[in-house]
C-alpha cells in the first residue's frame, strides 16, 4: 500500500501494453485520463467509429473497477463525461472526466507531494475517506439557497398564470411603469442610449420613449410568464397576423436548415410558439439562468409547443448538427457579446461590438439566414414580420464574415426603428468600444 493509484494504474496498463497512459488526481477530487486512440482501441477491444459515448464511458468504468481491485485500493466511479475531443495530426485524443465517489487508503499519501497542483490525502484510521463529500455537501446547500431565491418569482409567475391574460398584461403595463422610479441606472442607460440613437428627437419624445420601454417591458415579463397559454391553433389565428410566411414556406420546401435572426424587440419569446404550431422544426439558443428553479421554469415555457432549447455556452456544435437535421436555429443579434472574440459593427450611428457566430456559421453551412421580428400592437395582439432570406454562398473568411454580420446588424437595426419604445434600450449595448473604433465607425475590427 505504500505505492500510489498512479504508479499502480499505470504499472498495470503497462503490463496490459497500454504504454503512455496518464492517470492522476486533483484538487477537486477527481481523475483524468488521457488514452490515444490505438491505446483505447486496444482497451476496449473496438474502433472509435464503431462506438458510441455510452459504450466508450461503460469500458472505462469497467476497466478502472479491475485496476482499483487488483492494485489493492478502493475505489468506486461514478460516470466518465465527455469532455472535449481534439484532433491532432493523424492522432485522435479523447479525455474523459472520471468522478471519484470514495477511496479507502490505509497509509502513505494517495500522490505524490513532488506533483505540483496535486493535493495530497492523509490516511485515516478508521473508515473511508470520501473527497466527494464536501462537493456533496456544498450542491445541497446551494440548491436550498436557489429554491428560496426562487420562491418569490415563482409565487409572482403563480400570481400571473391566474389571472386573465388582459388583466395579467395591464398589471404588467402598470408595474413597469412604476418600475423605473427604482431602477435609476436603468433609466440613465435608456437615456443615453435614445439620446445617442436619436440625437434628432427632442427631450419629451425621449422621456415618452423611456416610459413605454418600462411599459413594454413589464408586459413583457408577464407574456413570458404565461408563454405556454398559448397552446392551441386558434391561439394562432386569433392573437397573430403574418407578413412574408412565404418565406419560411420557400426554405421548407427546400429542406435545407437555416438561422431565424430575431432581436429583443416585442414579445421575442413567442416564436417557441408559433414557430413550431406553423409546423417548422425549430431550436431556440438561450443562456443558461444561474438559479437552476427559474431556469427549468423558463425552459418549459420554451419547450412547451414542441420547440428545443440550445444553451448558448459551448452550444456550437449542437447548433450545427440542428442546421445538418434541416432545423431552423432562432438566435439574437442586438446585445453584447460575452465572448472573448467580438466585431464591431455599426448599430444606431455607432460602432457595437457584435457576436459573429451567425455568420460564422451560416457561411460554412451554406444555410440561408431569414429576418424575423414580432411586434406587439395596442390591443396587446401580435405581428409578425418575415423578410427576405438572405443567402451567402462565399467562403467564411473574416471578410465575409464581418460583411455579413455588419448587414445583419442593418437589419436589426431597421427593425428596431418601426418601433423604438418596444426593444430593450435598457441594456448597455455600447459598452467597451475603445476611443479609436468611435473615431472609424462603420467598420468592423476584431477585439484582441
Amino acid at each position: 500500500m505504500g505505492q500510489t493509484v498512479q504508479m499502480r494504474t499505470q504499472q498495470l496498463t503497462k503490463a496490459r501494453g497500454l504504454h503512455g497512459v496518464a492517470v492522476f488526481a486533483r484538487r477537486d477530487a477527481q481523475i483524468y485520463c488521457t488514452i490515444r486512440n490505438a491505446q483505447l482501441q486496444r482497451l476496449l477491444g473496438a474502433t472509435i467509429p464503431q462506438m458510441d459515448y455510452e459504450q466508450v464511458s461503460a469500458g472505462l468504468v469497467d476497466f478502472f473497477d479491475q485496476s482499483a481491485a487488483q492494485s489493492g485500493v478502493q475505489l468506486r466511479c461514478q460516470r466518465f463525461d465527455e469532455e472535449v475531443i481534439k484532433i491532432h495530426g493523424i492522432h485522435f485524443y479523447v479525455y474523459y472526466r472520471l468522478h471519484i465517489i470514495e477511496i479507502g487508503v490505509e497509509s502513505a499519501p494517495l500522490i505524490p507531494a513532488t506533483k505540483p497542483n496535486i493535493c495530497r490525502v492523509k490516511p485515516l484510521k478508521y473508515g473511508y475517506y470520501t473527497l466527494a463529500s464536501h462537493k456533496e455537501r456544498k450542491h445541497k446547500k446551494q440548491q436550498v439557497v436557489s429554491a428560496l431565491e426562487a420562491l418569490p418569482f415563482l409565487a409572482i409567475a403563480r400570481i400571473a398564470r391566474i389571472l386573465p391574460r388582459m388583466t395579467a398584461l395591464r398589471l404588467g403595463a402598470v408595474l413597469g411603469r412604476w418600475s423605473r422610479f427604482i431602477q435609476p441606472e436603468r433609466r440613465k442607460t435608456a437615456y443615453a442610449n435614445l439620446k445617442h440613437a436619436y440625437p434628432e428627437k427632442s427631450e419629451e419624445w425621449i422621456h415618452t420613449q423611456i416610459k413605454q420601454v418600462f411599459e413594454h417591458l413589464g408586459v413583457s415579463g408577464m407574456e413570458m410568464l404565461r408563454l405556454d397559454k398559448f397552446n392551441s391553433r386558434s391561439d394562432l389565428e386569433r392573437y397573430f397576423t403574418f407578413d412574408g410566411l412565404e418565406h419560411l414556406e420557400q426554405i421548407r420546401a427546400e429542406g435545407t436548415g437555416a438561422f431565424i435572426l430575431s432581436a429583443h424587440i416585442g414579445f421575442w419569446e413567442v416564436g417557441t410558439f408559433f414557430m413550431p404550431m406553423l409546423g417548422y422544426e425549430v431550436d431556440f439558443v438561450a443562456k443558461r439562468i444561474r438559479n437552476k428553479y427559474v431556469h427549468d421554469f423558463f425552459e418549459r415555457q420554451r419547450e412547451a409547443a414542441g420547440g428545443r432549447c440550445i444553451e448558448s455556452k459551448r452550444g456550437a456544435r449542437k447548433i450545427m448538427r440542428s442546421l445538418m437535421q434541416k432545423r431552423m436555429v432562432c438566435l439574437l443579434l442586438d446585445q453584447h457579446p460575452a465572448k472573448k472574440h467580438a466585431l464591431l459593427a455599426d448599430f444606431f450611428g455607432r460602432p457595437a461590438y457584435t457576436t459573429p457566430v451567425i455568420a460564422q456559421m451560416a457561411l460554412k453551412a451554406k444555410v440561408p439566414v431569414v429576418p424575423v421580428f414580432v411586434f406587439r400592437k395596442p390591443d396587446y395582439t401580435y405581428h409578425v414580420e418575415i423578410g427576405t432570406p438572405l443567402r451567402w454562398t462565399e467562403d467564411p473568411t473574416p471578410e465575409n464574415v464581418a460583411a455579413f454580420t455588419r448587414e445583419m446588424a442593418r437589419i436589426t437595426e431597421e427593425a428596431i426603428r418601426k418601433q423604438p419604445d418596444q426593444w430593450f434600450w435598457v441594456h448597455r449595448r455600447w459598452r467597451s468600444v475603445p476611443p479609436d473604433a468611435m473615431q472609424s465607425k462603420g467598420q468592423i475590427h476584431e477585439r484582441r
